[in-house]
C-alpha cells in the first residue's frame, strides 16, 4: 500500500512527501525514491522546511494549506541542494505575502555582505537561534550540523521533541513506507564534520525523528546510532582489507575491494563510496591507523629533480606559482558562487569529462588513487 503524499504527522508537522530525481537507470535501489518537505504550525501562519524539486509540492501545498485556512509564512532551507530546494522561487513568489524570504546557514565560505546583497530574500540563520511562527504556537532551535553539506541544518521542534534531519542522517526511503540506514549513498563533504554531528544529534535525545528521505523514524537514538555504526562499520572493513592482504593495497584496490566484499555493484553505489571511502583513508592515516607505504604519484610533491620547488619560483610578473594558483582557484569559486543551478550542472558536467569521476559532493577530496597502503 502506498504511503499518500502529504499527511498530519504530529499536530504541529504535516510532510509532503513527493519523488526523487534519479541519475542513472535503471537507478540504484539504495537512492532515495522521496524528498520529504515538512510544514511546521497549527495556526494559520506555518513554517516550511525544504521545499523539494517536484512540481507535485506546489499542488499539495496549495490543497494543505486551503484546507487549513493557512498560509507560508517563512522557507527554512536545511541545506541547498537542487533536490531540497528548487521550488524556492515559486514558494516565495506564490505562497508568502509580503517581504517573502528563505533561511538558512551560511557556508564557512560566504561573503555574507555579498550574499546577502546578490539575494535580497535571503535571511542567515545562526546556530543555537531559535524561530517561532508568528501565531507562537511551534518553535525550532536551529541546529548547526556540517558534514553532508556545509551549511546544513536540522530544526528541532521543541513542543514535540522532533528532530528534523534533511540529510544530516544518511537514509534511505522505501517504496511502501519506512526507513532504513542508507548503506551506500551516506555521502558528505567532509566526514569529520559528519561524525561530529550525528554525536551531536545523539546527544539531544530526539522522540522522533523526521529525515529529508523516508519515513518517520520512531527511535531516533537507534537510528542516529545506526548512522554512526555505518561509517564505523566502513572504516573497519578497510583496515581488514589492508590487514589481510598479501601484498599493499593502492587507493583503488581498497575501493574495488570494499565493494566486492559489500557487494556493491551499480555504478550510481560505487561512485558515491568512491569519495567516501577516500575520505575514510585520509582518516584513518590521520588518526595514526594506516600510512601510504609509496607515492607512485603524489600531486603534492612538487620538487624537482635539481631540488628545487618550482612552485616557489617568481615569473616575469613577479608572481609564484603558489600564488598564481592560489588567484585561480579564488576565482574559480567566485564564478560557482555567482552561478544559477544549471549553470552549476553544466560546470559539473564539464568537469567530470576532465577528471576521475567523483560524486559531486566529493570533489574536495584530493588523494591518488595509485598511492600504496599498509598498517602503521
Amino acid at each position: 500500500m502506498d504511503i499518500p503524499v502529504i499527511r498530519q504527522l504530529t499536530k504541529l508537522v504535516a510532510v509532503i512527501r513527493t519523488p526523487a530525481s534519479q541519475f542513472s537507470h535503471p537507478p540504484s535501489p539504495n537512492a532515495p525514491t522521496h524528498v520529504n518537505s515538512y510544514i511546521i504550525g497549527s495556526k494559520s501562519r506555518r513554517f516550511l522546511v525544504d521545499c523539494g524539486h517536484h512540481p507535485a509540492v506546489l499542488l499539495h501545498l496549495k490543497t494543505h494549506l486551503e484546507s487549513t485556512n493557512s498560509h507560508i509564512q517563512t522557507l527554512l532551507y536545511t541545506h541547498q541542494h537542487t533536490n531540497h530546494v528548487s521550488n524556492a522561487g515559486h514558494i516565495l513568489s506564490n505562497f508568502i505575502g509580503t517581504s517573502p524570504s528563505f533561511h538558512k546557514l551560511p557556508r564557512p565560505t560566504d561573503d555574507i555582505p555579498k550574499a546577502l546583497e546578490r539575494e535580497k530574500a535571503l535571511r542567515f540563520l545562526k546556530d543555537n537561534q531559535k524561530v517561532t511562527t508568528p501565531d507562537g504556537d511551534a518553535t525550532l532551535r536551529v541546529i548547526a550540523t556540517p558534514g553532508h553539506a556545509s551549511d546544513h541544518a536540522c530544526y528541532y521542534l521543541e513542543e514535540e521533541e522532533v528532530l528534523i534531519t534533511g540529510d544530516a542522517v544518511a537514509s534511505a526511503s522505501l517504496e511502501h513506507g519506512g526507513c532504513r540506514m542508507n548503506p551506500t549513498h551516506a555521502v558528505f563533504e567532509d566526514l569529520d564534520a559528519y561524525m561530529a554531528s550525528l554525536k551531536r544529534l545523539k546527544g539531544m535525545v530526539p522522540r522522533l525523528v523526521f529525515p529529508g528521505h523516508g519515513e518517520a523514524v520512531m527511535d531516533g537514538m537507534k537510528y542516529i546510532s545506526d548512522a554512526m555504526g555505518v561509517q564505523e562499520s566502513i572504516a573497519a572493513d578497510m583496515v581488514d582489507l589492508v590487514r589481510t592482504s598479501p601484498v599493499p593495497l593502492t587507493t583503488n584496490d581498497v575501493v574495488s575491494a570494499f565493494c566486492q566484499r559489500r557487494g556493491i555493484e551499480h555504478s550510481q553505489d560505487v561512485l558515491a563510496m568512491k569519495g567516501t571511502l577516500r575520505m575514510h583513508l585520509l582518516k584513518l592515516e590521520k588518526d595514526g591507523v594506516l600510512r601510504r607505504r609509496q607515492v607512485a604519484k603524489d600531486d603534492t610533491a612538487r620538487v624537482g629533480p635539481d631540488g628545487v620547488d618550482p612552485s616557489k619560483v617568481k615569473g616575469p610578473g613577479g608572481l609564484t606559482m603558489q600564488q598564481i594558483y592560489g588567484h585561480v582557484q579564488a576565482s574559480r569559486r567566485r564564478d560557482w558562487d555567482s552561478m544559477n543551478d544549471e549553470e552549476r550542472k553544466v560546470a559539473v558536467k564539464k568537469l567530470q569529462k576532465d577528471r576521475e569521476p567523483l560524486h559531486f559532493l566529493h570533489g574536495n577530496v584530493v588523494l591518488g588513487g595509485d598511492i600504496s597502503w599498509v598498517l602503521a
